[in-house]
């Protein structure tokens, strides 16, 4: 079926907030007495998709009015359909220093000036309401609620922001294009309807199949249009998943496809029917005039823990529902084309193939090539994410001070390193404060500054196939979710275990003397006296060394990690 087609903008046209150089060199100029803030890398994708207009017909991060209307409503005051608000939290000092000002400059990690805001709106957002109304839950125990609620910032700030220049990238720039690059490619091959393909999992041989259906029923060009910004913590790599676009464009092109490979910085908010719609505005704002949305389409992995978040079908449901206001039609894939059921894990993914794989693809038990995967796919998936045996691992023993972490994490180093085969590194909280930390008080967020920086050098370690052994006290639930946020997304594992010593325990022993110098008011901030600890909700393991030697410890978490792959005992 032939069609000729129209691509407009979302908003009727074209955005790009970049300015010039004299304009560049007087915000340059102003912007030294200006307050500043540091993207963080959700904020600095959103940055670039504002600049280039891939958020069309958006001028700036989203002020407090525009937020709940599109909270409310889905779509902006000035009726537009808008699904996920843009927004840019800040700390509580930036936002009030603004007040003088009017203005902030948005900086990128080394400094760079990369835009200013001209603040129109600040506000303290309820978080709690925003998780329910983006995601339907407000539960801490669903991964991507717990996100939204520790974004960083207390404060919000909104308004139109000016670009200077694009966030620097030195990777993957073949294929990092912007919207109008995009178009230009696609007005190559004439007024042809364009199916825009958000690659998200390992593709499978059905998704690929109904790719080559749907080209096929629209006679149009294949515009894959794989992500590269912030990711879920189970997804792929950014690399991975362009080496396996690749593939996908190779395949399809032997099939006598005509496709366009790009990538865009598009977070992963996983906000289920809402992002399905982001999905389909800004591949619109990309030249694309249909979108292929599968039954799982923009939903997170569920936990373990805790219900799914959505079904199988509201993204489809939601963006049939709104076709008729939509420029990009959305193109619907029938569970029954997707949802070959194979017992590749005991965990229950349901028939979601994408969560299947990824899922066992963590466990080390990525299922038979020929049964879902095409091969060459699968090879792939296996050089990034080997068997678990030879991934990098960090296991994080956190307890009040006093509790025997440190002992343990002793044991469990000389264990393995007698084991062989492995490289193994201890960061022992008072060794890591020394090296990383000195500068750093007892406050709470320095304790989480601490932990944090304790958790990137551990990150590094499993990146390159190590294990890190970490026995910082790490009080907050915060903290321990940002240390495991970064060693996954290496694709290395994270093992949480409790030492969950009581505190009268630990302070009977007080080796360092610090229950003593607390007491007597000499010392501040120690958690368990006068600062808090948060219990781990679900450790992997929990231990009492009031009862318990610390090598039987150590064994019980090496138990634990061959029982899960994750270390193979000598012969």
């Amino acid at each position: 079926m032939s069609m000729t087609v129209s691509r407009p903008w979302h908003g009727g046209e074209q955005v790009d907030l970049r300015v010039d150089a004299r304009r560049a060199a007087e915000l340059e100029a102003a912007a030294r007495t200006w307050p500043s803030w540091t993207l963080t890398e959700l904020q600095t994708a959103d940055l670039e998709l504002l600049a280039t207009g891939a958020y069309a017909p958006l001028r700036g991060f989203a002020t407090e009015e525009e937020q709940t209307s599109i909270l409310g409503s889905g779509r902006l005051p000035d009726g537009h359909r808008w699904p996920v608000p843009i927004v840019l939290d800040v700390d509580a000092g930036v936002a009030n220093a603004v007040d003088d000002h009017r203005r902030l400059a948005l900086r990128d990690a080394e400094g760079t000036l990369l835009a200013t805001m001209e603040v129109t709106s600040r506000w303290r957002p309820n978080r709690h309401a925003e998780a329910m109304r983006l995601l339907g839950s407000d539960d801490p125990a669903h991964p991507e609620v717990a996100a939204l609620l520790r974004r960083s910032g207390a404060m919000r700030v909104g308004g139109p922001v000016e670009v200077l220049a694009l966030p620097a990238h030195h990777d993957l720039q073949d294929v990092r294009l912007e919207p109008a690059r995009v178009r230009e490619r696609l007005d190559a091959h004439g007024a042809r309807a364009v199916l825009a393909v958000h690659l998200r999992g390992i593709p499978t041989s059905e998704q690929l199949a109904s790719i080559h259906t749907a080209t096929l029923d629209l006679d149009a060009v294949v515009l894959l249009h794989p992500t590269v910004g912030p990711a879920e913590s189970l997804d792929l790599g950014r690399f991975t998943r362009i080496r396996l676009a690749r593939l996908v464009a190779a395949r399809l092109r032997e099939q006598g496809l005509t496709v366009e490979l790009a990538a865009v910085p598009l977070a992963a908010r996983l906000s289920g029917p809402r992002e399905a719609e982001l999905h389909a505005l800004v591949r619109q704002n990309h030249g694309a005039t249909h979108l292929l949305v599968g039954p799982w389409h923009a939903s997170p992995h569920d936990s373990e823990d805790v219900p799914t978040l959505f079904g199988a079908h509201p993204a489809q449901e939601h963006l049939q529902a709104i076709a008729d206001e939509l420029a990009i039609v959305p193109v619907c894939v029938p569970a029954e084309q997707v949802a070959t059921r194979t017992e590749v894990t005991s965990d229950p993914a349901g028939d979601d193939p994408t969560r299947r794989q990824l899922i066992a693809t963590r466990h080390g038990t990525f299922p038979d090539p020929s049964s879902e995967v095409p091969e060459e796919i699968a090879a792939v998936v296996h050089e990034r994410l080997p068997p678990r045996a030879h991934r990098g691992l960090a296991v994080l023993l956190t307890g009040l001070s006093g509790s025997g972490k440190s002992t343990i994490a002793k044991v469990l180093r000389g264990r393995l390193l007698e084991a062989g085969g492995r490289t193994v590194s201890l960061l022992d909280g008072d060794l890591v404060a020394r090296h990383l930390s000195s500068e750093l008080g007892s406050s709470q967020r320095d304790r989480d500054l601490d932990v944090r920086r304790l958790g990137y050098v551990a990150s590094e370690i499993t990146k390159h196939g190590g294990v890190a052994i970490c026995a910082p006290i790490a009080p907050s639930d915060d903290s321990r979710a940002a240390v495991r946020g970064l060693v996954e997304a290496t694709g290395g594992g994270f093992l949480l275990v409790h030492v969950a010593t009581p505190l009268e325990v630990c302070e009977a022993r007080d080796r360092k003397g610090l229950y003593a110098r607390a007491r007597a008011g000499e010392l501040t901030g120690l958690p368990g006296v006068d600062a808090p600890y948060e219990i781990p909700q679900h450790p992997a393991l929990t231990i009492d060394t009031s009862d318990i030697a610390p090598t039987d410890a150590a064994d019980h978490i090496l138990a634990h990690l061959r029982a899960e792959g994750w270390w193979r005992p000598p012969e």
